[in-house]
């Protein structure tokens, strides 16, 4: 059964929420197959709460629930994100790192993991011999534009949820930036590609300042909050 694990009644629960852009190439198809997560040789299944196309990708929101008897807290994880396929199992490149909370108080964990890229993508003869060369770009330096393109997309997504006139959606909003600041902005510090290569370091402050100004000039419609795009933020 590769359904998600849902927690059971009365039994303390950890929840692990992430938001990311996953790479068109695991060619995921919702209704068949699955997003897992790989620590230590368990294969814990995703609860997809969103899922819509974007520009090279998938973006999604899922959550994760883990019994807090089975958690070490302070620990450090190190994981992988995997698809898993009705007859196989593809995984993503880089091997990733979190901090579970040290305060017991804390029983959930928001991050945003920005591009998950497929492992063993099928290379052209062109592509090896540049490889074998030693011409080829680090995988950092290669994913570098898809990895800015995830951060502008999550961004959006969180600004896109927000409903200004609601102070509790504001509220939720500042929660959302924050964990999107320590997270995403410290993602070339808590991942690494097989090549020991890192993803570009993302600017969260400036990405979150030019949204911002966007939104008050009211352009583009998009990335306005669905709740200011008939009318003006200002």
């Amino acid at each position: 059964d590769r359904s998600p694990v849902r927690p059971p009644p009365g039994v303390p629960m950890f929840t692990f929420h992430i938001y990311a852009v996953l790479d068109k190439a695991f060619r995921f198809n919702r209704e068949h197959d699955r997003l897992v997560l790989g620590f230590e040789q368990v294969h814990l299944p995703f609860e997809l709460t969103h899922f819509v196309g974007v520009k090279g990708g998938y973006l999604v929101e899922a959550r994760l629930c883990v019994e807090e008897r089975d958690l070490l807290r302070g620990a450090v994880w190190s994981y992988c994100y995997g698809v898993h396929q009705r007859d196989k199992a593809i995984w993503g490149m880089a091997m990733r790192r979190v901090q579970i909370p040290l305060n017991p108080s804390i029983k959930e964990l928001h991050v945003y993991e920005g591009f998950i890229c497929r492992d063993n993508v099928p290379q052209s003869v062109w592509q090896k011999g540049l490889h074998m060369i030693g011409l080829k770009n680090t995988k950092g330096v290669e994913i570098s534009n898809a990895w800015q393109s995830s951060a502008s997309a999550l961004l959006n997504r969180i600004f896109q949820k927000w409903t200004p006139s609601d102070k509790q959606s504001t509220e939720s909003l500042c929660q959302s930036l924050k964990y999107f600041m320590q997270s995403l902005g410290s993602a070339h510090t808590r991942m690494a590609y097989p090549d020991n290569s890192h993803p570009p370091q993302v600017q969260v402050s400036e990405l979150i300042s030019e949204n911002l100004l966007q939104i008050l000039k009211g352009e583009p419609k998009e990335k306005l909050p669905s709740s200011c795009r008939d009318t003006s933020p200002l």
